[in-house]
């Protein structure tokens, strides 16, 4: 039952046009994150590098590193970035989208 539910989770995620996280809540916070860091990566074939980012942990802003995903043929990954929207900022989580 779990491997079940495990393989219904990741066909989910991988669902074109959906973020991986579709079912959490947008993070709204009131204040900015901290400036990217500059991530250094080598490419590697058939991949897509998805930039780190900031994420408020406890009151403190951490930086989640980067990491490799598999390029899917036919899509473009549009990288996660935080949104100023009025007084806050949003975090936009990553997702593909055909091409």
């Amino acid at each position: 039952m779990r491997r079940l539910l495990a393989a219904l989770l990741a066909i989910g995620a991988a669902l074109p046009g959906f973020p991986a996280h579709a079912d959490r809540d947008p993070v709204v916070v009131g204040v900015s994150p901290p400036p990217v860091r500059r991530e250094v990566v080598l490419a590697r074939p058939g991949h897509i590098w998805v930039r780190g980012h900031w994420v408020l942990v406890d009151g403190a802003w951490e930086w989640m590193p980067g990491h490799f995903i598999r390029a899917r043929p036919g899509f473009v990954y549009l990288q996660g970035r935080w949104e100023h929207r009025g007084p806050d900022f949003v975090w936009v989580e990553g997702r593909w989208r055909h091409r």
